[in-house]
């Protein structure tokens, strides 16, 4: 039996050369994952229809499985190609709630602490609009300081920022989270002038 196997060769040389490439391809696989990108989408679409009921929780699901796919892609070496848009709603969709929430969610909450103390703090207005010029310039001054210091923060933890949201942001630099700062140092100083000339 052993005799007949030798003389029979391995199995391969009996597969024509697309038969090979087929089988080196199934091999290198290690599984079916073309679907990934379908289902990542199919996720993105049941959290916009079940949105209502907490639906965008699947997003983060959505978000990881995208990410599997993109690193699986990375390591084979072969391009995302059409399927790429598949892929991108989930990581874009999760990059732009974490960014809101970044900006807006720490200012608020400082401001939703303090705005009982505002009268003890500062000398309000009687009019109207030197009140108004006040908490506009509270609020610019908390939103911007803010700012800066998560623009340093970003900027400061770039290389794990870039990875999570790869490839939407593989080409983000320290520059662009400076700018942050510099816009969020310009908004402070523009909420101090309101509350200077708040009278």
């Amino acid at each position: 039996m052993i005799g007949i196997l030798d003389r029979l060769g391995s199995p391969e040389q009996w597969l024509g050369e697309e038969e090979r490439a087929a089988a080196s391809r199934i091999g290198h696989s290690g599984g079916d994952d073309s679907r990934l990108p379908y289902v990542a989408f199919g996720l993105v679409l049941a959290s916009i229809v079940s949105f209502m009921f907490f639906g965008f929780l699947l997003l983060i699901p959505a978000m990881f499985v995208s990410r599997a796919w993109i690193e699986q892609q990375h390591e084979r070496g072969e391009p995302l190609g059409s399927k790429r848009w598949l892929v991108y709603p989930s990581i874009a969709l999760v990059l732009a709630s974490v960014a809101l929430l970044l900006l807006l969610l720490p200012p608020l909450g400082a401001m939703a602490l303090i705005r009982d103390d505002v009268g003890r703090l500062f000398d309000v207005p009687i009019d109207p609009a030197g009140e108004l010029r006040l908490h506009a310039g509270l609020r610019a001054v908390m939103v911007g300081t803010w700012w800066i210091i998560a623009g340093g923060l970003c900027a400061a933890f770039i290389r794990p920022i870039r990875f999570v949201f790869l490839p939407l942001l593989d080409r983000v630099r320290r520059k662009h989270f400076a700018m942050l700062s510099a816009i969020g140092a310009l908004l402070g100083a523009a909420g101090a002038a309101l509350i200077y000339y708040r009278h």
